[in-house]
């Protein structure tokens, strides 16, 4: 099977300062602008499962290098989402963590802020309804939030860090996946949503 090139969209913020002539001030603000990348399906190659390997190994160099602390996660957490229940719950399990729509609750099994970030996507996305309903029965609906969910991670983690390395092996799996699931203007739309909302949160940690 032949690989296929797919060009996407990718979001690059970046700072500018603008100067007020009459008053001689500069003022510093960050725009948003996209640029294209060359990208492919990893799923069509044969080397899959060794890229899926690799990435665990590069997954567990970035946790200990770039990951945000623990501890910033919870506190941002507890400061600006008090409607949400925090449990911990640290143990081996298939699933990093969970969140409960119904009780506005997140499960971490792992003292990760990347888990905690992910999980509060889901909780972002619920109540700024974009989240899908039918989830649970549509694997387009169960796709489309997993990729805000992990979008939102993305742009929370580097508000706290602009040169974090964001490369963990969930996020580039469903990055792949991004056209195939979103109308462009639809993906933009989530994305400006989300950066309007994170950037009204408090980071007094």
């Amino acid at each position: 099977m032949s690989e296929e090139v797919i060009i996407i969209r990718v979001p690059t913020p970046k700072k500018i300062t603008e100067k007020d002539d009459d008053i001689g001030e500069e003022t510093e603000k960050r725009i948003m602008r996209f640029k294209f990348r060359k990208t492919f399906d990893i799923s069509q190659t044969t080397a899959y499962e060794d890229y899926l390997k690799e990435q665990r190994e590069k997954d567990k160099k970035i946790y200990s290098n770039i990951e945000i602390d623990y501890e910033k996660s919870i506190k941002l957490l507890k400061s600006n989402f008090p409607e949400v229940t925090l449990i911990e719950d640290i143990k081996e399990n298939e699933a990093k963590g969970t969140y409960n729509e119904e009780t506005k609750t997140i499960t971490t099994h792992e003292r990760k802020s990347h888990t905690i970030f992910h999980e509060l996507g889901h909780h972002a996305t619920y109540i700024l309804n974009l989240a899908h309903n039918d989830w649970k029965t549509n694997k387009s609906s169960y796709a489309k939030d997993e990729i805000q969910a992990e979008l939102f991670s993305h742009i929370l983690t580097k508000k706290f860090d602009e040169d974090a390395e964001y490369n963990f092996n969930y996020s580039n799996i469903w990055a792949n996946k991004i056209l195939d699931c979103f109308e462009l203007k639809e993906f933009e739309h989530s994305y400006k949503t989300l950066v309007n909302f994170i950037g009204k949160l408090s980071f007094f940690l």
